[in-house]
């Protein structure tokens, strides 16, 4: 299974549960099932965005002058992930957008289970970020950005409906030795219309691998905890 593949099954359980009471002051189980795996599958990948932009640091590293670099990768559903950095071994910016592949007119994937339909779109998905050398030789990096996408699903029997999965990255900022292997990160973002509810996440892993951090949201704070790559997210 590729990893593209597996980010958009992954998406698939946080709908197929049960029904949602929509608009009610306080959060159900349910909801707080569905924030819970939201939150931990999306610090998955902020963490796998310090490994891209880590790459791209190391490249520049093995530059004396200043130098402008550009490439695209495979990205979403045909689409591609498009790079800029500026910079050299000392310091630099780096900048990444998620832009449309050459047939095809929207980032969309979508699956058939059981008889429902699951719809996946990237509308807008896009980073920047600055590096810049310590004197232990490691990178310390920092970044910003927005992912405005959307999960459709038809055919079940309570959960249809068009589901906002936008987050708003407010900053990001990790320790990197350049080939992807973080220290220490840190994350500070929200969402502004998952579940129909507004969320801030703040949540950071220090150089001993200690994981600590918070939802907090309407009616409710969820606990965030962990060692190295195993969170656990507790909403009470």
């Amino acid at each position: 299974m590729t990893s593209k593949t597996a980010l958009f099954i992954a998406l698939i359980p946080l709908f197929a549960l049960s029904a949602c009471e929509w608009g009610t002051p306080r959060m159900s189980s349910w909801e707080k099932d569905q924030l819970e795996s939201r939150a931990g599958n999306d610090i998955d990948n902020f963490v796998a965005e310090f490994a891209d932009f880590g790459s791209g640091v190391d490249e520049a590293a093995a530059q004396r002058d200043v130098i402008h670099w550009e490439a695209c990768v495979a990205g979403y559903a045909g689409c591609r992930r498009c790079y800029t950095l500026d910079g050299d071994g000392a310091e630099g910016t780096l900048s990444m957008e998620h832009v449309l592949g050459d047939d095809v007119d929207e980032c969309a994937a979508s699956v058939t289970l059981n008889d429902v339909f699951f719809g996946y779109t990237i509308h807008e998905w896009w980073w920047d970020g600055e590096y810049e050398v310590r004197a232990d030789g490691l990178y310390d990096i920092a970044w910003n950005g927005r992912a405005d996408s959307t999960l459709v699903i038809e055919g079940s029997s309570n959960n249809d409906g068009d589901y906002d999965y936008t987050y708003v990255m407010n900053q990001a900022t990790g320790v990197t030795d350049g080939d992807g292997n973080l220290s220490e990160w840190s994350v500070d973002y929200d969402y502004n219309g998952f579940l129909d509810r507004a969320f801030k996440v703040q949540c950071s892993k220090d150089a001993d691998g200690k994981i600590v951090g918070t939802i907090v949201g309407e009616n409710v704070t969820c606990e965030i905890s962990g060692q190295d790559y195993d969170y656990v997210i507790d909403c009470p």
